[in-house]
């Protein structure tokens, strides 16, 4: 993963903030205190299970 954005005010905060009262109430959304957006680089198995990715390195 690669850090996009972090943002500690602002419309993305206020967004998710928004659904988390919504889903969860209002004292867990307010214990919120920042947004970060990542972007997936590449994907990778948790666990080798015989997968072989080890051969793409």
């Amino acid at each position: 993963m690669k850090m996009k954005e972090s943002a500690t005010s602002g419309e993305m905060l206020d967004t998710i903030k928004s659904h988390i009262a919504k889903m969860a109430g209002e004292e867990v959304a307010q214990m919120m205190y920042a947004t970060v957006t990542f972007e997936i680089i590449e994907l990778r198995p948790l666990v080798d299970m015989g997968q072989g990715w080890e051969k793409s390195i």
